[in-house]
C-alpha cells in the first residue's frame, strides 16, 4: 500500500479549484488550510490538515442545523 502524507498534485487542484501554483496558495491561504511552501515553490498540504478541516465543518454544520 502506497500511502502518500501528502496531496498529490490533482489532489491539490481539485481543493484549490487551481492549477497554477501562485493561485493554490492564495487558496489555501483563504480557506485556512494549513500548508508549507517546498524550495522549489510548490504548496505541500498533510492530508491530516483535509482531514482535520473536514471534521471541523462537520462539526460547524452540525451545530448550525442544532440552532435551527
Amino acid at each position: 500500500m502506497n500511502r502518500h502524507i501528502g496531496l498529490t498534485p490533482n489532489q491539490l487542484q481539485e481543493v484549490t479549484g487551481y492549477k497554477h501554483t501562485k493561485n493554490q496558495l492564495r487558496a489555501l491561504a483563504l480557506m485556512e488550510i494549513p500548508f508549507k511552501v517546498r524550495p522549489d515553490g510548490t504548496p505541500f498540504v498533510t492530508r491530516t490538515s483535509i482531514d482535520a478541516s473536514t471534521e471541523e465543518a462537520e462539526v460547524m454544520l452540525e451545530a448550525k442545523l442544532t440552532l435551527i
